[in-house]
């Protein structure tokens, strides 16, 4: 078992009160539901890690109810009973929070459905007699694989370079010009979604274009911007919105969503190129995680 606290929606799955005690023996949380690369299954496209996809995760918890009396045990069972309740509405998905500590104080989450309810085993077919140990088992299931981190890490732009001068910097003019520049840093082990916010200055001219030079990707907005504008691209949530309002039909097609991995090195720039920070404040944040 890897992790020494596990929470699910809010409250300690660990739990020990003056009739009883639920211990967890065992937490399959590292296993990853894959499938071949070449195999269609409905509603999931997967994230692709090559030469698989990693479609879902299943966790599977067990552990024990300790207790004197089989009237403290089945106080236990309806503690469980209650926490890993399934859903009762049939027309949304009930999804709940699964935390983990690990050994290195560490804390991910990742949304989960209960799959399997809790299913209890009586230890050596002794349930008559009291304190006789009661094992249970439960199974989640998560649609999205991925673990989150839950700090965010927030990297600001700074006035970069280009073609190796930095600037602000007296050329001709169809070299006088500096981008926003933001590199950032993950511990991710897959392509991680960023939220990039723009918050602007004096004006943005179409388009709008947030380049991956590490990886070589753009996303692009056919939008102009004015003063006091706020543009947010959210890669996790697929959205684009100016001043909250939705503008993702502005979109140049085969734009790729900003991602990032490892260290990523991103550059934002209008249609002239000529901008600088004081054009606009750049941020970009993300949830490092675990595939």
């Amino acid at each position: 078992m890897i992790g020494k606290n596990f929470y699910w929606d809010g409250q300690s799955i660990m739990h020990q009160t003056a009739d009883f005690r639920i211990a967890l023996s065992d937490v399959q949380w590292r296993k990853l539901k894959v499938s071949d690369d070449k195999q269609d299954i409905i509603w999931y496209h997967g994230t692709l890690t090559w030469p698989t996809f990693a479609r879902w995760r299943s966790i599977v918890l067990e552990g024990l109810i300790i207790a004197t009396t089989r009237a403290q045990t089945s106080m236990g069972m309806d503690r469980l009973d209650i926490m890993f309740a399934l859903q009762w509405i049939p027309s949304t998905v009930e999804e709940k929070e699964f935390k983990i500590i690990d050994e290195q104080d560490r804390e991910r989450s990742i949304k989960c459905k209960v799959d399997l309810p809790v299913d209890y085993e009586i230890e050596d077919d002794n349930d008559h007699n009291d304190g006789a140990l009661r094992r249970w088992r439960v199974t989640l299931f998560a649609q999205d694989p991925k673990f989150y981190s839950l700090i965010a890490s927030v990297f600001e732009g700074i006035e970069g370079n280009y073609w190796g001068f930095q600037f602000p910097t007296a050329m001709s003019s169809q070299r006088n010009m500096s981008y926003n520049e933001i590199n950032c840093i993950t511990t991710s082990n897959a392509d991680e979604p960023v939220k990039i916010s723009i918050n602007v200055v004096t004006s943005i001219f179409t388009p709008l274009t947030i380049y991956n030079v590490t990886a070589n990707k753009w996303f692009m907005l056919n939008i102009d911007a004015v003063e006091w504008d706020v543009i947010i691209i959210d890669a996790k949530n697929q959205t684009a919105t100016k001043n909250w309002i939705n503008i993702l039909w502005t979109r140049v097609p085969w734009s790729q969503r900003p991602t990032v991995k490892g260290m990523t090195k991103y550059v934002i720039y209008d249609v002239s190129w000529g901008i600088y920070n004081t054009d606009f404040q750049v941020t970009v944040s993300f949830n490092n995680s675990l595939l």
